[in-house]
Protein backbone atom coordinates (compact mmCIF):
# COMPACT_ATOMS: atom_id res chain seq x y z
CA UNK A 1 0.00 0.00 0.00
CA UNK A 2 1.24 3.49 -0.76
CA UNK A 3 2.27 5.81 2.03
CA UNK A 4 0.82 8.99 0.53
CA UNK A 5 -2.88 8.22 0.62
CA UNK A 6 -5.68 10.71 1.03
CA UNK A 7 -8.43 9.12 3.11
CA UNK A 8 -11.53 8.83 0.93
CA UNK A 9 -15.02 9.78 1.96
CA UNK A 10 -18.30 9.04 0.17
CA UNK A 11 -18.72 11.08 -2.98
CA UNK A 12 -15.04 11.97 -3.02
CA UNK A 13 -11.98 12.76 -1.04
CA UNK A 14 -12.00 16.22 0.44
CA UNK A 15 -9.18 18.41 1.59
CA UNK A 16 -6.83 20.99 0.20
CA UNK A 17 -4.86 18.43 -1.86
CA UNK A 18 -7.91 18.14 -4.16
CA UNK A 19 -7.00 21.49 -5.72
CA UNK A 20 -3.56 20.30 -6.88
CA UNK A 21 -4.44 16.74 -8.00
CA UNK A 22 -5.10 15.81 -11.61
CA UNK A 23 -8.20 13.58 -11.61
CA UNK A 24 -8.73 10.98 -14.35
CA UNK A 25 -11.78 8.89 -15.18
CA UNK A 26 -11.28 5.37 -13.90
CA UNK A 27 -14.60 3.91 -15.11
CA UNK A 28 -18.15 4.76 -16.15
CA UNK A 29 -20.56 2.28 -14.59
CA UNK A 30 -24.16 1.74 -13.54
CA UNK A 31 -25.51 0.61 -10.16
CA UNK A 32 -24.70 -1.61 -8.36
CA UNK A 33 -21.19 -1.69 -9.88
CA UNK A 34 -20.52 1.84 -8.58
CA UNK A 35 -21.02 0.72 -4.98
CA UNK A 36 -18.71 -2.27 -5.42
CA UNK A 37 -15.93 -0.20 -6.99
CA UNK A 38 -16.31 2.50 -4.35
CA UNK A 39 -15.93 -0.15 -1.65
CA UNK A 40 -12.81 -1.58 -3.32
CA UNK A 41 -11.19 1.85 -3.57
CA UNK A 42 -12.08 2.73 0.01
CA UNK A 43 -10.71 -0.58 1.31
CA UNK A 44 -7.34 0.15 -0.31
CA UNK A 45 -7.40 3.81 0.79
CA UNK A 46 -7.29 5.04 -2.80
CA UNK A 47 -8.75 8.55 -3.08
CA UNK A 48 -11.70 8.84 -5.45
CA UNK A 49 -14.51 11.07 -6.65
CA UNK A 50 -17.94 9.97 -7.74
CA UNK A 51 -19.96 11.98 -10.23
CA UNK A 52 -23.63 11.17 -10.68
CA UNK A 53 -26.23 12.81 -12.87
CA UNK A 54 -28.56 14.31 -10.33
CA UNK A 55 -31.97 15.32 -11.62
CA UNK A 56 -33.99 16.84 -8.83
CA UNK A 57 -37.36 16.18 -10.51
CA UNK A 58 -36.69 12.44 -10.67
CA UNK A 59 -35.85 10.98 -7.25
CA UNK A 60 -34.61 7.69 -8.74
CA UNK A 61 -31.93 7.42 -11.42
CA UNK A 62 -32.64 4.86 -14.13
CA UNK A 63 -31.29 4.04 -17.56
CA UNK A 64 -28.64 6.40 -18.92
CA UNK A 65 -29.34 8.84 -16.07
CA UNK A 66 -27.99 6.29 -13.57
CA UNK A 67 -24.48 6.38 -15.05
CA UNK A 68 -21.77 7.00 -12.46
CA UNK A 69 -18.32 8.32 -13.28
CA UNK A 70 -15.61 7.30 -10.83
CA UNK A 71 -12.40 9.32 -10.88
CA UNK A 72 -9.08 8.88 -9.13
CA UNK A 73 -5.96 11.04 -8.96
CA UNK A 74 -3.70 10.36 -11.92
CA UNK A 75 -0.93 9.09 -9.62
CA UNK A 76 -3.30 6.37 -8.32
CA UNK A 77 -4.72 5.29 -11.69
CA UNK A 78 -2.49 2.23 -12.21
CA UNK A 79 -3.13 0.90 -8.71
CA UNK A 80 -6.89 1.47 -9.04
CA UNK A 81 -7.04 -0.24 -12.45
CA UNK A 82 -5.18 -3.23 -11.00
CA UNK A 83 -7.98 -3.59 -8.42
CA UNK A 84 -10.55 -3.84 -11.20
CA UNK A 85 -8.77 -6.60 -13.13
CA UNK A 86 -10.74 -9.86 -13.18
CA UNK A 87 -9.50 -12.66 -10.95
CA UNK A 88 -8.29 -15.53 -13.15
CA UNK A 89 -10.20 -18.77 -12.72
CA UNK A 90 -8.22 -21.77 -11.56
CA UNK A 91 -8.12 -24.79 -13.83
CA UNK A 92 -9.55 -28.02 -12.51
CA UNK A 93 -7.07 -30.00 -10.45
CA UNK A 94 -4.91 -27.02 -9.48
CA UNK A 95 -4.17 -26.44 -5.79
CA UNK A 96 -7.01 -24.62 -4.07
CA UNK A 97 -9.80 -26.13 -6.15
CA UNK A 98 -12.34 -28.56 -4.79
CA UNK A 99 -12.33 -32.06 -6.32
CA UNK A 100 -15.44 -33.25 -8.15
CA UNK A 101 -17.40 -35.97 -6.37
Amino acid sequence: MSSHSVPPTPEGSGGSRDQTMVWVTLVRVFPPDDIIIESLLRSQEIPYRIERNAISQIPLSVGPYAETVIKVPQEWETEALRLLEPVPEQAEGEPGTAPDN
